[in-house]
C-alpha cells in the first residue's frame, strides 16, 4: 500500500515537472488582484485548482475505502452522513442569505459572519442535547450497527462543518471565487495528509478515518474564521436588521434545502436499516464516484452565481440558459464515457470486493446529469427572481416522490433500488423545474438542455484566457 502511494504521489510530480511548471505557494492565499473576477478567469483558475482537489480527493477515498473494507466504510459513510444531514436540516439558510445579500452589497460583512459563528453554535448545541435524549431510539432504528461514540463524534462536528459551509457562502457572494477555491485545496492536501498518517502510518482503521475527518474540519473552521475576521474585522454585537433580514430570507430557501437533503440521503438511512452497514459501503462508493462529476464542476457554479444574482433579468435569464446548456453537454460526455468503464474504475480505484456498486453507479450517472443542470436554475429561483419560497415548494415535491419509491424500492432490490429511486426523483424534479421556468420566464427545453453553435466560442474564450493566465498562475522552471 505504501509503496502503491508513493508510486501515485511522484506520478503527480512528475506530470507537474515534466510540464515544466510548479505553482506559486506564496500567491496561494492571497487575494490580491481580485478586481478582474469574471466568470472565464474564476472558472478556469477554480478547474485548475480543482483538478489537484480532484486528484487528492479521489486519493483520500481510495485509502479510506481500500483500507476499511465495506462494512467500515459504510459505517464511515453513514457517520459523515449524519454530520451532514444535521447541517442541512439545521443551517437555517444562512449560507444563501449570506452569498445573496453580499453579492447585492446589502449588509456588512462583518455582521454576517457573527451572525454565522452565532448560528452554527446555536444549531449544534441543539443538536447534541437532541442526540442526548433520544440517542437510544435512533440506535434501534437508522443508526443500527453504528458505534454510539462514532455518531456522538459526527454530531459534535456540526458547529464546525456548519460554519464551513456559512464561510464557502461569504465567499461566493463575495466573488472571492479564487480564494476560496484556494482554501478548499488546502483543506483537501490537509485532509489527504491526516488520513495517511491515521491509515498507513498508524493503521488506526475506522477509529482512524473517523478521528483524521474531524481533526481536518476542526482545524479548517478555525483558520476560515480567523482569515475572514482578517479581511473585515468581527464584531462581537448582533446587528439586529440583519440577523433579521439573513433569517427572514434564508428560512424561505431553507425549508427546501432539508426535502433536497432528504432525497439527496434518505436512501443511504435507509439502506443501513433494511440492509445493514456493508449495502451502505457499496453504495457509497457509487454516490463518490458519480458526485465527483457534481464537485467537479462546482468551480463554475460558483463563478456564475454572483453574475445570475446580480446582473440584470435579462443578461440573467441570457447567463442562466447557457450555463445550464454547457452543463448538460459537458456531464453527458462525461457519463457516455464513464458508464462502460464503471467496472474498470471500480476495481482499479477499489478492488474487486466494490464490483457490486457498478450497477447503481451506472443508474446513478442518469440522475446526476439532471441534478447538475437544475444548479444553476436554482440561482436563478433564488438570485435573481428571489423565490427561494417557491424553489422550496419544488424541493418538497421531490422529497415526497423520494421518499415513496425509497419505501417501494428499497428493501426488496437494496443497493439497486436505492439508485433507481434516487435518479428517477433527480430526473422528475428537474422535469417539473422546466415546466415551472417556461411558464415563469418563458425558458424552453431547447433552450436549457441543446448546445448552440455559438455556445463553443466559449470554450475558445477560455483557451484564450488560459494564454494570459497562465503565466500568473505558475512559474517557469529555470
Amino acid at each position: 500500500m505504501r509503496k502503491g502511494l508513493r508510486s501515485l504521489w511522484n506520478g503527480i510530480v512528475n506530470i507537474m515537472g515534466s510540464a515544466g511548471i510548479r505553482l506559486n505557494i506564496w500567491s496561494l492565499f492571497s487575494h490580491k488582484n481580485n478586481n478582474e473576477n469574471s466568470i472565464p478567469k474564476n472558472t478556469l483558475v477554480g478547474f485548475a485548482i480543482n483538478v489537484i482537489i480532484f486528484l487528492l480527493a479521489a486519493l483520500t477515498n481510495i485509502l479510506i475505502v481500500r483500507t476499511l473494507g465495506p462494512k467500515d466504510q459504510g459505517i464511515y459513510f453513514m457517520v459523515i452522513t449524519i454530520n451532514y444531514m444535521i447541517v442541512s436540516l439545521g443551517n437555517m439558510g444562512i449560507g444563501t442569505a449570506n452569498a445573496t445579500f453580499l453579492a447585492q452589497k446589502k449588509y456588512l460583512l462583518s455582521d454576517l459572519n457573527f451572525n454565522s459563528v452565532l448560528t452554527a453554535a446555536g444549531a449544534g448545541g441543539i443538536c447534541i442535547v437532541f442526540y442526548l435524549i433520544a440517542g437510544s431510539l435512533l440506535h434501534s432504528t437508522i443508526f443500527q450497527g453504528i458505534d454510539p461514540l462514532y455518531v456522538f463524534s459526527g454530531i459534535s462536528l456540526v458547529p464546525f462543518t456548519l460554519y464551513m459551509s456559512y464561510w464557502n457562502s461569504m465567499m461566493v457572494g463575495l466573488n472571492e471565487i479564487i480564494l476560496l477555491n484556494k482554501i478548499l485545496l488546502a483543506q483537501t492536501a490537509f485532509s489527504c495528509f491526516s488520513v495517511i498518517i491515521a491509515l498507513i502510518v498508524l493503521k488506526l482503521g475506522i477509529n482512524g478515518a473517523i478521528g483524521a475527518w474531524f481533526f481536518t474540519n476542526v482545524i479548517s473552521a478555525i483558520t476560515m474564521f480567523f482569515l475572514l475576521h482578517k479581511m473585515d474585522r468581527i464584531k462581537l454585537r448582533i446587528n439586529y436588521p440583519t440577523f433579521k433580514g439573513s433569517i427572514l430570507f434564508g428560512l424561505k430557501s431553507h425549508i427546501g434545502g432539508i426535502a433536497t437533503y432528504i432525497w439527496l440521503r434518505l436512501d443511504a438511512f435507509l439502506l443501513n436499516m433494511f440492509h445493514g452497514p456493508s449495502a451502505v459501503g457499496y453504495y457509497s462508493v457509487a454516490v463518490n464516484l458519480t458526485e465527483m462529476l457534481w464537485r467537479f464542476m462546482q468551480p463554475f457554479y460558483n463563478a456564475v452565481t454572483p453574475k445570475i444574482a446580480g446582473a440584470t433579468k435579462q443578461e440573467s435569464e441570457i447567463l442562466t440558459t447557457k450555463a445550464t446548456r454547457h452543463v448538460f453537454f459537458i456531464l453527458v460526455v462525461v457519463a457516455i464515457v464513464l458508464a462502460p468503464l464503471s467496472p474498470l474504475i471500480i476495481r482499479l480505484l477499489y478492488g474487486s470486493d466494490y464490483l457490486p456498486a457498478y450497477k447503481p453507479m451506472v443508474i446513478l450517472l442518469v440522475g446526476t446529469i439532471g441534478v447538475g443542470v437544475a444548479m444553476p436554475t436554482a440561482m436563478y429561483f433564488v438570485g435573481q427572481l428571489n423565490k427561494p419560497g417557491l424553489l422550496s415548494f419544488l424541493a418538497w415535491i421531490n422529497a415526497a416522490i423520494n421518499i415513496i419509491l425509497c419505501f417501494a424500492l428499497i428493501p426488496s432490490y437494496g443497493v439497486e433500488g436505492a439508485a433507481m429511486a434516487s435518479t428517477m426523483t433527480y430526473i422528475i424534479g428537474f422535469l417539473i423545474i422546466v415546466v415551472v421556468l417556461k411558464k415563469i420566464s418563458g425558458f424552453t427545453l431547447s433552450m436549457l438542455l441543446f448546445i448552440k453553435r455559438e455556445d463553443f466560442r466559449d470554450y475558445l474564450d477560455v483557451f484564450i484566457k488560459i494564454k494570459q493566465l497562465l503565466p500568473s498562475l505558475v512559474k517557469e522552471k529555470t
